[in-house]
């Protein structure tokens, strides 16, 4: 025998173990020979498998999986409360939705202004009630894009839609305040009103043909309605081209520098987006 062996056997209640499993050849159960030997070894220690200088660590908690916003029947009633009110919106103003079309794509910021284009007595009102719906289905498309994201606890569908569109209705006031403001500062008041009113057009015209698409992808199931999404980029690109483009011509027109129009856009329409949203991503 080997002086491993000796060693090993030295041990008495180690080497009766070994003995009787492997020298006296008994047959045996696999599960209660294991049971005599964990009996038999003396039980082992931090120390003893990495080092006297080793200590316990407390291990990290799992990661629960958090809550995904609760089912909300009120944001259903909602969306179709809003949605047959868009359709009477539309029914309602078909003459100003053809007007707020042709302003969009006509070049409304040029200095030869079609005449027949200024829109009726109650343009400027539809102008208005359409951005406060788009507003609220802006809301609804941030929490539908939101659905996949875990939330710390269940949150209302409804509440979390609602809390987007006031945070959207906030930015457009500030945008708005900002814009008056430096319309009072630099005497250029007519100048101001008619960027507002570019601004609004864009804002309108969005609203118009966000709807159709918006409620198509809010009846599709979560993680689903790629399509939808394609079609609502599309739609924002059209319209954020059309402002770029519209705004850039009014700039022009009243001769005011280029480099003022890209301020424009990155201190007035650029930053308190981008400050939400850094707020946003720091909760």
């Amino acid at each position: 025998m080997t002086p491993a062996a000796d060693t090993l056997l030295g041990n008495d209640s180690l080497g009766r173990a070994v003995e009787r499993l492997f020298v006296q050849g008994a047959r045996f159960e696999p599960l209660a020979a294991a049971d005599s030997v964990r009996q038999a070894l003396p039980a082992a220690t931090a120390a003893d498998l990495y080092g006297p200088e080793s200590y316990p660590v407390p291990g990290a908690p799992l990661p629960v999986p958090g809550a995904t916003p609760a089912a909300d029947t009120a944001l259903q009633a909602f969306l179709l409360l809003l949605g047959v009110f868009y359709v009477l919106l539309l029914s309602n103003h078909l003459g100003n939705v053809y007007t707020l079309f042709m302003r969009a794509t006509s070049g409304t910021a040029t200095p030869h202004r079609t005449p027949d284009l200024r829109g009726g007595s109650n343009y400027i009102p539809f102008l208005n009630l359409a951005v406060v719906v788009g507003v609220l289905f802006a809301g609804i498309l941030c929490m539908r894009l939101a659905a996949p994201i875990a939330f710390a606890a269940p949150v209302p569908q409804l509440a979390l839609s609602l809390a987007v569109s006031a945070a959207f209705a906030a930015i457009l006031l500030l945008q708005t305040g900002m814009l008056r403001l430096a319309g009072a500062v630099t005497l250029q008041q007519e100048f101001i009103a008619e960027l507002n009113g570019v601004k609004r057009t864009s804002l309108a015209l969005y609203s118009i043909l966000l709807p159709p698409a918006l409620l198509c992808y809010a009846l599709t199931p979560v993680g689903s309605g790629a399509t939808w999404i394609y079609v609502i980029l599309a739609e924002t690109a059209i319209v954020l081209f059309l402002f770029l483009k519209e705004s850039s011509a009014l700039f022009a027109a009243k001769k005011v520098s280029i480099f003022h129009w890209i301020l424009y856009l990155c201190i007035v329409e650029l930053f308190p987006v981008s400050l939400l949203w850094l707020l946003i991503a720091r909760r």
